[in-house]
């Protein structure tokens, strides 16, 4: 089994940079943008989603429901490191390697029955233990996030606005139990130089407000604030997922 690697943008033609990063990835942009994405990322694939489709749920949605077996990266990310490198070594992966690794994570994922894949959400390399190198709980970012076909219960909720990743990853735990996590690996995100386009032009606090009451309505207590860490303080309603098993 070989996934479609797909990056979900828009507004970003002149500031993408996941293309990159991995190998063989399609940029999926809104149609009346395609134009604009082929000039500048002209070695790539670009295919269009219709224009209506308004906001990063709706075109998840769109591209699970076109290919099926899918790894979506968002495109600001700078890359994947391997997280398992010795003090002193390169932990850069090349973009062909990051290609390949996500397709075993991906065929790993099915043989161990799992729905939803993907890696590491810390991106420091003192935060990784060897001893734990693959987890089949746990919360994986919508920054680079895996779905395979099959599941009845898997699908983005377009009054998420901001928080998908939250959403699926409890939905996933609910019905499905299990997902399979290559903590070897993480990828790492800009962020800061693509504050214009993309979901920021509807992410709002008050959206993350919204979304923080939405999450506790479906899920309950696997969702909390977060009381402590280093993002503690990220706004107001920054969140955690726990969970129980």
């Amino acid at each position: 089994m070989e996934v479609k690697i797909i990056i979900p943008t828009k507004g970003r033609a002149k500031t993408i940079i996941s293309h990159r990063y991995v190998a063989h990835a399609i940029i999926c942009c809104p149609e009346s943008e395609k134009e604009d994405y082929k000039k500048t990322c002209a070695e790539s694939e670009v295919i269009a989603h219709p224009d209506s489709l308004i906001g990063l749920a709706l075109k998840r949605q769109w591209i699970m429901d076109k290919f099926g077996d899918v790894f979506m990266v968002d495109d600001d990310i700078m890359g994947m490191t391997n997280l398992a490198k010795r003090r002193g070594e390169a932990g850069r992966v090349d973009p062909v390697d990051a290609y390949w690794i996500i397709q075993n994570c991906a065929n790993i994922a099915k043989l161990t029955g799992c729905y939803l894949y993907g890696f590491n959400k810390n991106v420091r390399p003192e935060h990784y233990s060897g001893h734990l190198p693959y987890a089949m709980t746990g919360y994986i970012n919508e920054c680079a996030i895996g779905i395979l076909k099959g599941s009845k219960h898997l699908k983005f909720n377009p009054d998420i606005k901001g928080s998908g990743d939250y959403y699926i990853c409890a939905l996933n735990a609910y019905h499905h139990r299990k997902s399979f996590i290559d903590m070897r690996y993480c990828f790492n995100q800009d962020g800061i130089g693509n504050a214009i386009g993309g979901a920021s032009d509807y992410r709002t606090t008050e959206t993350e407000k919204q979304d923080f009451e939405l999450l506790k309505m479906f899920f309950g207590n696997a969702i909390q604030l977060k009381t402590g860490g280093m993002f503690a303080n990220k706004h107001a309603h920054s969140k955690t997922l726990i969970i129980p098993f």
